[in-house]
C-alpha cells in the first residue's frame, strides 16, 4: 500500500508497518510501499507496539507526508591491546 493511501485510510493516527519497498537518498532510506500490520488511535498504544515490534517493522505518525528513515551505520567499539 503507498504511504499517501495509508494517510487517507487513517487519518490522524499511528501505524505499525513492515517496508515492502524502498529507495536509499543519501543517509536517508525513503519508504514507497508498506504493509500495513496494525492501526492505533493514540500515542500510547502506539508506544507500546514500539516498544514490542520485531527488526524489520516500523510505527509511523499518519501525520507524516512522507515516510523518510535515518539510516545509521553501525561503527562499533575499537579497543586498542
Amino acid at each position: 500500500m503507498k504511504w499517501n493511501d495509508v494517510r487517507n485510510n487513517y487519518p490522524e493516527k499511528f501505524v505499525l508497518f513492515e517496508i515492502m519497498e524502498s529507495e536509499k537518498v543519501g543517509d536517508k532510506e525513503v519508504v514507497d510501499d508498506i504493509k500495513v500490520i496494525e492501526v492505533y488511535d493514540n500515542g500510547k498504544d502506539a508506544r507500546n507496539a514500539f516498544i514490542k515490534k520485531k527488526p524489520n517493522q516500523f510505527v509511523y505518525s499518519t501525520k507524516n507526508e512522507r515516510v523518510e528513515i535515518e539510516i545509521v551505520k553501525y561503527v562499533g567499539i575499537r579497543r586498542n591491546v
